[in-house]
């Protein structure tokens, strides 16, 4: 934004991301920046053209050297150094980079891994104005592909994507392709309800049939700005069929109350809380959805109480795998809800982190049990988000150490690390707690085995070297 008042000052800026873009080890945030501190040089004086170029050419030869092993990182690059290019005298190099960042993940991982990459990158193209670029990509590459996809389901959701990014260049072909992912949504939806006429449901399990229901709905978001009363429409009907499927599992749970805790229900919530932040950006849409998980997470709540009691384990395990759901699109929401979990679960008191009741000590004697997924759960959520929450867990695992012995408490940590299904959350949560517990003689060789090294060298092999030669 500088170079817009003051020249001098933005090609300074520029220069000292260049100097800071050296120290980046991850290569695709030091491509992003070598990019962008090149279009601001580019523009700001005749002086600085020539590093412009020479940058420019070191985040190509970035995306281009990790093309094979990233596909969709490097495209992503390779798409930020066209958009960049674009607003300045290099941009002849735009649309053939453009075009690239696109062909290479569609031949890479195929349609359904790369297309919301490249979502993204006709966007940017969008915002560029390269309108004949999302022309040429959607005619000539995504709708043959999208066409020749079996699933119904996927090829409702690819048409609607594809329609939001056509709708620059063209409303009225945006409509149309918009009309087509509604009419296999329309159908998909009367083949699923009509087994419901003739009670074939009640051979399995009513929230499979919700959960098929409501995977339709991301679509309709997608399709909502388009065809705004067709979409409604379908989803009234969506969401009328899922709250009845979802009333019948309740009362069919009603002698059989542990069912609320089986891995099908804890599954169905956290993709329930994917949808819902999904719809995120469609306000409508996400109030009635939102509305539908609430009455299903009501009759939880007091389905859980009526055997486990206020306040229990089991009753937190159901809020924070919605939660989880709902951090992958709407984080604020999560950290909301993990907040209200560490607020029951725990207090600080004599400065450090305690179970808040004597009631969840039995916890500390399972370390592979609830209070080891829950702890999990907020991990995964703490670490997507970059408030205090995060420090706040840190601590807390450190501070269970106090609480356990040195055996339990090792177990406890290595089936934490086991559960966390992203290497760079395990990483970072492991950097940050090991010296705290070595430097307190909190773990130690002797209650550790084998398999925590080979999970530890699978994340970081540096860090596993770390701890073998750390730990007493």
């Amino acid at each position: 934004m500088a170079q817009w008042y003051d020249v001098n000052r933005s090609q300074r800026l520029a220069l000292d991301a260049l100097s800071e873009a050296e120290r980046i080890d991850d290569w695709f945030k030091r491509g992003i920046v070598l990019a962008d501190a090149a279009a601001v040089l580019a523009i700001s004086g005749e002086n600085t053209v020539n590093m412009s170029s020479e940058k420019f050419d070191e985040a190509t030869e970035l995306a281009l050297r990790f093309m094979k092993k990233d596909p969709i990182r490097a495209s992503s690059l390779m798409a930020r150094i066209a958009y960049d290019k674009a607003f300045t005298k290099f941009y002849m190099d735009s649309d053939k980079l453009f075009y690239e960042s696109v062909v290479i993940p569609l031949e890479a991982v195929g349609l359904s891994e790369a297309l919301p990459t490249i979502m993204r990158i006709l966007r940017l193209a969008s915002k560029a104005k390269y309108f004949y670029v999302i022309y040429e990509v959607a005619k000539d590459w995504l709708l043959p592909m999208i066409d020749g996809e079996k699933n119904m389901a996927l090829k409702a959701k690819y048409l609607s994507l594809c329609a939001n990014a056509v709708l620059p260049v063209s409303i009225g072909w945006s409509a149309n392709i918009a009309k087509e992912a509604l009419s296999l949504v329309k159908s998909l939806l009367d083949a699923e309800t009509l087994p419901l006429y003739y009670g074939f449901y009640t051979l399995s399990d009513p929230l499979a049939y919700a959960m098929t229901l409501l995977d339709m709905v991301p679509t309709l978001a997608n399709t909502a700005y388009i065809l705004p009363r067709d979409s409604t429409k379908l989803l009234r009907s969506i969401i009328s069929v899922s709250e009845k499927l979802m009333g019948l599992y309740a009362r069919s749970s009603r002698r059989r109350i542990k069912k609320w805790m089986s891995n099908g229900v804890l599954a169905f919530l956290r993709r329930l809380g994917t949808i819902v932040a999904s719809l995120k950006h469609c306000p409508k849409m996400h109030k009635a959805v939102e509305e539908l998980a609430s009455k299903f997470m009501h009759n939880a709540r007091n389905a859980i109480r009526m055997i486990y009691g206020v306040g229990s384990p089991e009753q937190i395990l159901l809020e924070l795998h919605y939660a989880y759901g709902l951090s992958g699109k709407d984080i604020e929401s999560a950290v909301r809800h993990a907040r209200g979990v560490l607020e029951m679960l725990f207090k600080y008191e004599n400065n450090m982190w305690v179970l808040r009741s004597n009631e969840y000590s039995d916890l500390l004697r399972r370390p592979k049990g609830v209070l080891c997924e829950i702890m999990w759960l907020l991990t995964e959520i703490a670490f997507r988000d970059s408030s205090t929450l995060k420090d706040t867990i840190m601590d807390i695992l450190i501070d269970l150490s106090e609480a356990m012995d040195q055996k339990t408490y090792t177990i406890f940590l290595i089936s934490l690390i086991e559960k966390i299904r992203r290497p760079e959350i395990a990483r970072e949560l492991l950097q940050s707690i090991f010296n705290v517990l070595i430097d307190e003689g909190k773990i130690t060789k002797k209650y550790i085995p084998k398999k925590f090294y080979e999970i530890v060298d699978t994340i970081d092999p540096m860090l596993a070297r770390f701890i073998v030669e750390e730990i007493p």
